[in-house]
């Protein structure tokens, strides 16, 4: 599998997301040309908290994401 992993501390994920997946648009049919298919890409996001642990992210990123047919992986752990 091939994937990105996103350390979140700040960072704004859901720009990040749409810059990885604009990175892959229009080069599916070459990834699969080397054996890479959608079903082989991930995200994961690693995420290290104190006390709660909250997660938002807009619609329009995750509608791209669910559009892409990349998985999304959290993993999340107290500090």
């Amino acid at each position: 599998n091939w994937g990105i992993e996103i350390i979140q501390s700040g960072e704004n994920f859901s720009e990040i997301l749409v810059y990885f997946l604009s990175l892959l648009e229009g080069k599916y049919e070459k990834l699969e040309s080397i054996g890479i298919s959608r079903e082989n890409i991930s995200i994961w996001i690693l995420y290290e908290y104190e006390g709660q642990c909250n997660m938002e992210y807009d619609p329009e990123s995750m509608k791209k994401l669910g559009e892409s047919g990349i998985l999304l992986c959290i993993s999340c752990w107290e500090k």
